[in-house]
């Protein structure tokens, strides 16, 4: 992003470049300037183990992972609209049964689960040459469904709670965007941290496409802390990574999906 007003965009806390593991994210500005200037908590850390592992990159699952089980939304809603394009995505709802992620020709993206519950929502702002893709995630194995969808500069960020797709505002009260330039973060992801899934923003210290088979990088991870339908910077601490976690750092991924294999765009 070439500025950093007041616009409500995730940025990866400002401090030294830091690593995430598996999955990658970005954060939103904790102030009404739109830069986070609270000094993050940083360490410098050994990989764990979880840090050290690269999770492999997998075709896309024919029969998508289900969410901690729960009960099935009550139908809603008209389902998907006639000519959306559509595709299996993760059980959002814990019935045991997969639902349908869709986007519509006019760019409104939805769930509709098996039971017949239907939410939508359509993004603003998204900058870039590239086509939104939309990809959903279960950040902690137990519910915690995440949507982002993400352009060439930015990704924004949705929760799946309380059977409805709702946008994640930052501390100020706007959208909540990953930066994805390079500027304040490059990569989202979903990362094991301390036994428990965070959503987490990633900054590595090189570009996309810029390294070398098995070259290790620096990555600043940085935890996203929810609060319903809010969301701001948590701790950060850098990793040091390389393989398949030093590629993904740079990408939008949640766990084993990714927005390459996983995600959804209209004409993609």
């Amino acid at each position: 992003m070439t500025s950093m007003r007041n616009v409500g965009r995730f940025v990866a806390i400002v401090a030294p470049a830091a690593l995430i593991i598996g999955a990658l994210a970005g954060c939103s500005s904790d102030n009404a300037s739109g830069e986070n200037t609270t000094p993050a908590t940083t360490k410098t850390a050994s990989p764990t183990p979880s840090d050290a592992t690269p999770t492999p990159t997998p075709a896309a699952s024919s029969t998508p992972p289900a969410v901690a089980s729960g009960e099935a939304c009550s139908a809603s809603g008209s389902g998907v609209p006639a000519g959306a394009k559509s595709a299996d995505t993760i059980d959002v709802d814990g019935d045991g049964k997969p639902d349908q992620q869709w986007v519509s020709q006019a760019g409104e993206f939805g769930i509709t689960t098996a039971s017949g519950r239907t939410s939508s929502i359509k993004p603003i702002g998204i900058s870039g040459g590239a086509e939104p893709t939309a990809l959903v995630g279960d950040v902690n194995g137990k519910g915690e469904v995440v949507m982002l969808i993400a352009g060439s500069r930015q990704a924004d960020l949705y929760r799946w709670i309380n059977c409805a797709l709702e946008p994640v505002q930052n501390p100020q009260g706007q959208q909540y965007q990953f930066d994805l330039t390079g500027q304040n973060g490059n990569g989202v992801g979903c990362a094991d941290i301390g036994g428990t899934g965070q959503l987490v923003g990633l900054k590595s210290s090189e570009p996309a496409g810029a390294m070398s088979k098995d070259q290790a990088v620096t990555v600043q991870r940085t935890i996203i802390t929810f609060n319903g339908t809010t969301a701001a910077n948590g701790e950060t601490e850098n990793v040091r990574v390389s393989g398949t976690a030093a590629e993904t750092a740079t990408d939008v991924t949640c766990h084993d999906r990714t927005l390459h294999t996983d995600g959804l765009n209209f004409s993609g």
